[in-house]
């Protein structure tokens, strides 16, 4: 038994090493939404949406996804209803907005926590996250110049609401939502953490590996995946103990991180943004959204994941 000991103390000194870091990132994160500082990028953004042929309903609901990716998926849906914006703009649109999710994301969740517990690869992780989403609405961004018309995205200037609230409002709000998703965080993921590792050692996940045997990565690294199903958190935790270690490398330690996110965003698209999406939108206009936006994804993953093993 004297095995588990070690293994549960290890993930605690791991999680030890990561949470001030995780803690200031998510803090800092939350204070940049409560302030508004999302919804200030409009004038840079302007120049861009009207060249490019969004509305100013469309261009607004793009931008307002950078501090809400809901409010803004949200609000496009009731423009698309009210017929103040085409189908076709709503398409492009909807998936334009993946971008600045993908930003959203990055900055409250992946970063503060893939950065402290993988370092550098985290770094890069992070950086492929983005490009991946800047991408996707690329895509959308390009097929909008040819598809929709001059759009005048500079008439209504973007509301930045938290302007007038009082500072003690805006870090009390600040504070209650960084509690919340750090309490979420450790509550859920330091337990997974612990066990994921003891069951790497008790090798449990090798007859659960037997399908990626082709895979030509270590069994260490293909541990990751399951666990990353589990819990995004818990498996940075392991990869930065195995990176730590000396395991793996940090060229592995990145395509076992792009693997797993292939596999946890088909699951994410499937279980969660086909269902969001066709009630807000409909059978047909939503299952169109989705699935252009899981293609998209996907598909830039998989170009990812090929220059990894290139490399």
């Amino acid at each position: 038994m004297h095995w588990v000991w070690d293994t549960a103390w290890r993930a605690v000194e791991v999680w030890a090493r990561a949470l001030p870091y995780t803690v200031l990132g998510v803090l800092l994160a939350n204070l940049a939404l409560e302030l508004g500082l999302f919804q200030r990028l409009h004038p840079l953004f302007t120049p861009l949406l009207r060249r490019i042929g969004f509305t100013s309903d469309a261009g607004i609901a793009l931008l307002v996804a950078f501090g809400s990716p809901p409010t803004a998926v949200a609000m496009l849906a009731g423009l698309y209803q009210e017929g103040r914006i085409s189908r076709r703009e709503t398409l492009l649109t909807a998936i334009g907005t993946w971008f600045p999710q993908t930003v959203y994301e990055s900055v409250v969740y992946l970063a503060p926590v893939a950065i402290p517990f993988l370092g550098s690869v985290g770094l890069a992780y992070t950086a492929f996250f983005l490009a991946n989403g800047l991408l996707v609405s690329g895509v959308a961004f390009i097929a909008a110049a040819f598809l929709l018309r001059p759009g005048s995205a500079d008439s209504a200037p973007i509301p930045v609401t938290n302007r007038e609230r009082p500072l003690r409002e805006v870090f009390g709000r600040c504070l209650k939502r960084t509690v919340y998703v750090l309490r979420r965080m450790v509550l859920l993921a330091l337990p997974v953490s612990i066990a994921a590792m003891l069951l790497v050692n008790a090798g449990w996940f090798k007859e659960m590996l037997g399908s990626l045997d082709n895979v030509p990565l270590p069994p260490a690294a293909l541990t990751a995946i399951p666990v990353c199903l589990a819990n995004p958190v818990a498996a940075y935790a392991m990869l930065g103990d195995l990176l730590q270690q000396g395991v793996l490398n940090p060229q592995l330690t990145l395509l076992t991180l792009m693997l797993a996110n292939f596999v946890t965003s088909l699951r994410y698209i499937l279980a969660h943004r086909l269902p969001y999406y066709v009630g807000l939108f409909g059978g047909r206009l939503g299952l169109e959204i989705t699935s252009v936006g899981a293609l998209l994804r996907l598909g830039w993953t998989g170009v990812f994941i090929v220059l990894l093993f290139i490399w």
